[in-house]
């Protein structure tokens, strides 16, 4: 894989307020919409966690347990109902407060948020090379 060379992704699931894309190469992403106002972008470059739990989510609790939490783990939120519109290099998910833009060609996410009846740019990623499907490690 290289800049000139980037990987290409597709729908490949719904679950829900679950939402996985994956590419020719096996790179996998996981979209989950964990509240109306939160979104998790898990990006996967080997296909799969290199760790299969996280001791950073220590939702209602004072810390995180010792074992720590499955990161697939979606217990404590309420996961709302989502709209996703997919177009031909596009995926729109749209929560009713966040509306995440990606484009599937080379992954690349556009934040935004309802502020005052109206969409509102938040955040964007870079236009080149935002995650490291690769090329970096070389």
């Amino acid at each position: 894989m290289s800049i000139a060379s980037v990987p290409s992704f597709a729908l490949t699931n719904q679950d829900g307020s679950r939402i996985m894309l994956r590419s020719a190469e096996g790179y996998m992403v996981h979209i989950f919409v964990l509240e109306e106002d939160i979104l998790r972008v898990m990006v996967l470059p080997e296909g799969k966690p290199r760790f299969a739990r996280t001791w950073a989510i220590a939702l209602g609790l004072e810390d995180v347990p010792f074992q720590g939490r499955d990161r697939f783990d979606l217990e404590g939120f309420t996961a709302p109902a989502v709209e996703v519109l997919q177009e031909a290099n596009e995926l729109r998910i749209d929560s009713g407060r966040v509306r995440l833009t990606v484009r599937l060609q080379g992954f690349f996410c556009q934040w935004e948020v309802m502020h005052d009846g109206r969409w509102q740019l938040a955040a964007s990623d870079r236009p080149t090379q935002s995650y490291n499907f690769g090329w970096w490690d070389e």
